[in-house]
């Protein structure tokens, strides 16, 4: 099952990646570039799902496996509920933020547009939400391969009913091509878990509890990995240009394709921590090695290809794209190498490793973002991003090395 689970996220990430690049590059070819500059803010909101998507992840991994079919059905059932109203506050919340930031830095055109998306991305963050829920589930039963198959389904539907039937709308085709796209794969989802036993009378004040205490360490990162993009962005609106924001996103999109590619392939090690600690010790410590092997060589073959990615996309091989792409692509090495700790401190229930290292990512984004970005506008933005990067994962492997040889002496 693990080389299954592998495989097909390997093969997950790839194709996301692929259609990634083929929407990009119609909206980039068909649409002026401030469209997809308020394309690249919107999508960075639908990451309010995410937020939820955390939370229910850390703690399904971690109690799933201890529960009968009746608690998991009820345990399922909260979470559902937490993902939602929590998915609609933080909407409510950041959407009214935007409003009142982003009329700063965008002209009338830009905001009108960008209002309106707002308004329709609040069905497809709903959505989102509740696959989120499902998305761990799967992952909790160690069923990652059968998510990774319904995503890769979902991809292809979002190109192939954009494409064919809703090109020629722009921007709002794209929004409902991507909620027929989650719908679907809700369906899916719910098909594919049918053996969940759904319980109106899933109110117990344990399962709060747990969320509360466990799942709230995790929604914290999730609160502050949600904010580490949309400051960015607004950050390379308000310091820098247009341009400047799209050599970034075109640069972080094409990056975090090989870097999802090697995280992906670790994610198991989180249930395998919480169900068996002498076989993740093994596990955990081949997987840490190939994973350094892959990385190194993987960046260095992906920013050679920097060059045509320029070309690709921007018609020229543009040197502030180069300096752009090397930055990100080295600070998204090293956080790779971060990847078999950070997935075995949720296993494992180190979840303060992971929290302090993104409240590391975040104050330095936002001080040294401010600092750098008044002196050195968009390539000062995306040095914070580098600093940030380098210092979050540096903290995670160092401490949760402590905190692994520690559990194993005293065992």
């Amino acid at each position: 099952m693990k080389n299954k689970n592998i495989s097909s996220s390997v093969l997950q990430v790839l194709v996301n990646g692929a259609s990634i690049f083929i929407l990009y590059k119609i909206i980039l070819s068909s649409n002026p570039l401030y469209v997809f500059s308020v394309w690249i803010t919107i999508s960075s909101f639908t990451n309010i799902a995410n937020i939820s998507a955390s939370n229910m992840n850390a703690v399904f991994i971690k109690y799933v496996p201890k529960l009968d079919s009746l608690n998991v059905g009820k345990l399922f059932m909260m979470g559902i509920s937490f993902s939602v109203v929590f998915a609609i506050i933080t909407y409510l919340i950041i959407g009214s933020l935007s409003f009142y930031l982003f009329s700063s830095i965008y002209n009338i055109v830009n905001f009108s547009l960008l209002k309106i998306c707002l308004k329709f991305n609040f069905f497809l963050i709903l959505l989102l939400a509740i696959n989120s829920c499902f998305y761990s589930y799967l992952d909790s039963k160690n069923k990652i391969y059968t998510r990774n198959y319904i995503q890769i389904l979902g991809n292809i539907i979002l190109i192939l009913v954009y494409f064919i039937f809703l090109k020629d709308n722009g921007i709002y085709g794209l929004l409902w091509a991507t909620i027929i796209q989650n719908t679907v794969i809700l369906t899916l989802l719910f098909y594919f878990s049918k053996e969940i036993s759904y319980n109106k009378n899933f109110i117990r004040k344990t399962y709060i509890v747990l969320f509360l205490r466990y799942g709230g360490k995790s929604q914290i990162i999730s609160f502050l990995n949600f904010f580490f993009e949309p400051t960015i962005k607004y950050f390379l609106n308000y310091f820098g240009n247009i341009e400047g924001l799209s050599y970034y996103e075109i640069s972080n999109k094409f990056i975090l394709l090989v870097r999802n590619l090697l995280v992906s392939s670790v994610q198991y090690l989180g249930p395998i921590a919480a169900r068996d600690k002498f076989f993740f010790r093994k596990e955990y410590l081949n997987i840490s090695k190939r994973i350094f092997q892959f990385t190194l060589i993987s960046f260095v073959v992906l920013f050679i290809t920097s060059p045509f990615v320029s070309f690709y996309f921007f018609d020229k091989v543009d040197y502030i794209f180069l300096i752009i792409f090397g930055l990100l692509n080295l600070g998204w090495m090293i956080n790779s190498l971060s990847a078999p700790a950070y997935f075995s401190s949720i296993g494992l229930g180190y979840i303060n490793v992971n929290l302090i290292s993104h409240i590391i990512m975040s104050i330095v984004i936002i001080l040294l973002g401010l600092i750098f970005g008044f002196f050195f506008k968009s390539i000062g933005i995306v040095i914070s991003v580098f600093l940030s990067l380098i210092l979050g994962s540096y903290y995670t492997i160092v401490r949760f090395k402590y905190l692994f040889n520690k559990l194993y002496i005293n065992m």
